[in-house]
Formats: C-alpha cells, structure tokens, sequence
C-alpha cells in the first residue's frame, strides 16, 4: 500500500480497510473495486470460451494489480516526500520531532505484528481515531485561543485608541476653553475700551456743545457791540474781534480733541489741578472782594481817566483794570491809590500762582489742555499763556 499521506504510517499491502489505523484518514486508492457490469445477453459456456474468459480474467487481474501497484508507487512517493517533509519539519521543531519518532517506532513494531494482531490493529484504529478527534480537538482549541486571543488584542488596541482619542479630545476641549477664555477677555478689554472711548467722545461733545454755545454768547454780544458801534475803527476792533473767537473756537476744538486721547492719570492730575486752580480762584475772588470794599472807601478818580475805555470808549467803573467788552487793560494813571495797593498784593498773589502751576507743570509735564485762569475781579477773568 505504502505509506499514509497525513501522519507517514507505513501500510502494508495485505491491510484491510479504507482509513488509516494510527490517525484515521482516508487512503485513497483502498475502495473497493467497482463490480462488474452485468451481462444481459448471455451465451452458452464452452471450453474454449471458459479457457478465454479465464485468460481474460487474468489478464484483466493482471492490468489491475499493475494499475494497483503503479497507484501505490505514486502513493509511496507522494508519502515519502510528504514524509520528508515532516522530517524537516520535525528537525526545527524539536519536541514535535520526538513525537514523530516515538510514533515512526511504534509503527513500525506493529507493521511487524499486523499479520497477526488484526483485532489489535483495529482496536488501535479506533485508539487512533480518538486520538486524531483529541488532535482535532486541541487545534480547534488552539484555533479558538489564538482567535481569542487575536481578539484581546484588537480590543486592548482598541481601548487603546479610544483612550488616545479621549485625551486628544480633551486637550483639545482644554485648549478650546483656554481659547474662549482669551476671547472673551479679550471681548470684554474691547468692551471697556469702546465704553470709554464712549464716556470720552460724550465727555468731547459737552465740551465742544460748551465751546459752541460760548462762542454763541460771544457773537450775541458782539451783534449787540456792533448795533451801537457805528465808527470804522469799531469795524476793525471787531474784525479782530471775530478772528480771535475763531482762535479760541479752534483751541476749544483742540482741547477737546486734545481731552479725548488724554490718559486717566493725567486726567486725574488735571481734576487736582482744576480744584487748585478754584482754591486759588476762590482765594482771588476774596481779594478782589477787598479790593472792591477798599475801593468804595477810597476818594473818586478822575471822571476822564476812568469812565471810559480807550480802545471801544465803552463805560468802565472806577476800580476796573480791563474792559468788559474788549479786555484792554486801563491805564494805570485810572487806577486809584487804594487800588495799587491792592493790585500790588494781587500781582504777588498772581506770581504764587503761576509759581505753583509751573511746579505742578514740571511735576506732571505740559499739557495743553490745562490754562492758567487769574481772576482779579468777581466778573474779569484773564486767560495767561499755557504752562511748558
């Protein structure tokens, strides 16, 4: 028979059967032969017909056992590589290579005794068909771990995975955040810079509505001046006039301007500067308040000196030193002996003045919105050049 082609057992040729009695696989070419067709036209048998169909039988056993013998030459050959093979096999896994050879000895002990152990053959056919179901048993086990095992660790990759792509989420939500933090921060600066720069036009507006409605006052008053003034010289006295309320119009603008781009500090130094200036002013108002009562005390000046202005002829009292309506400064041959005195005393009063603001000017550096305001008298105010 040869050799089987699954586990190398060697298979006499005498054996019965079609499996394989050490593991139970099939051996190809062991079927049971094909019976012969049946005849239905049958002939009377003769001597000679006997005599060739007896040849013929043989010769037909003959090409059968050649065919038989030519299948088990192949088979032998298919067995002896696979055989080799297993060899090889068997060379680089050691312990499996072991089993082979207890199992190739064992085989071979019982092809010594098949002839006459048959029921033993058979029992052990059965012995190897259980151990073929148990080698089938533990491969589909083996089969069955590694799968599962394959499975862990798809899931442990898996849960892997996941656990990457939660921390990336939540860097990315933590940086989100962060972002939204800068953003709404930054929303809210831009919130209070536009309030304040708000607050700062509205604050701009008064004062250019104040500007405007001062130089309202002033072109009111300069109708008024030109209703009663007939003369040329009062027509360029007011051209002049109208050019220096544009001027102060144009630096009213400026300041406002000016105001609007002025720091807090600077506006809080202004504000300092400002209740200062009303101490000082109401310091002045008191002195120019002695100055009017010292006056009436005083003997009358000259009615040609003092009842008129100079420059617009408008009428002055006696203890004013500039005219209400053009601001030209009386001469100082007007002036009473009580009220030089006095005006002495206001002179050293308005150089403490500015004193103080060129300290405060030093300390804080120019700036062009803040004047200089020395009233002399309660309704005179007399506007000096700005503090460098």
């Amino acid at each position: 028979m040869g050799f089987c082609g699954e586990c190398g057992s060697y298979l006499a040729p005498d054996l019965q059967g079609a499996f394989c009695p050490e593991c139970g696989e099939a051996i190809p070419g062991a079927a049971p032969a094909a019976p012969a067709p049946v005849r239905h036209v049958t002939f009377a048998p003769t001597p000679d017909m006997d005599d060739a169909r007896q040849t013929r039988e043989a010769a037909e056993r003959r090409a059968q056992e050649a065919k038989m013998y030519a299948d088990a030459s192949k088979q032998e050959a298919a067995n002896a590589i696979g055989q080799y093979e297993a060899q090889q096999r068997a060379q680089v896994e050691a312990q499996a290579a072991r089993d082979n050879e207890a199992r190739s000895f064992a085989a071979e002990n019982e092809r010594r005794a098949i002839d006459a152990q048959r029921d033993e053959a058979a029992r052990r056919r059965e012995e190897a068909e259980r151990q073929a179901q148990d080698a089938r048993d533990r491969a589909e086990a083996m089969r069955l771990s590694a799968q599962t095992a394959i499975s862990d660790y798809e899931a442990q990759q898996r849960a892997a995975v996941e656990r990457e792509n939660a921390r990336r989420q939540q860097e990315l939500e933590a940086q989100r955040q962060q972002h939204l933090q800068v953003a709404q921060a930054a929303k809210e600066r831009r919130e209070e810079a536009e309030r304040m720069a708000k607050e700062k036009l509205a604050r701009a507006e008064r004062l250019r509505i104040e500007a405007q409605a001062a130089a309202e006052e002033l072109k009111r008053q300069e109708a008024k001046r030109v209703a009663k003034e007939k003369q040329r010289e009062e027509d360029r006295r007011l051209r002049e006039e109208q050019a220096r309320r544009e001027e102060n119009r144009r630096k009213a603008e400026e300041e406002a301007r000016a105001a609007f781009e002025a720091k807090r500090q600077e506006e809080q130094m202004r504000l300092e500067a400002k209740r200062q200036e009303e101490q000082l002013r109401q310091e002045a108002m008191r002195l120019s308040s002695m100055s009017i009562s010292s006056t009436g005390s005083s003997p009358a000046t000259p009615a040609a000196a003092s009842n008129a202005c100079v420059s617009c002829k408008a009428a002055l009292k006696p203890a004013q030193k500039f005219c209400l309506q053009c601001g030209t400064k009386v001469a100082a041959s007007a002036l009473t002996p009580g009220g030089s005195s006095l005006n002495a005393r206001l002179g050293v009063f308005v150089v403490v003045l500015v004193g103080v603001f060129v300290l405060i000017g030093a300390t804080t550096g120019p700036d062009p919105n803040v004047r200089i305001v020395v009233r002399t008298f309660p309704v005179q105010y007399q506007e000096l050049p700005h503090v460098q």
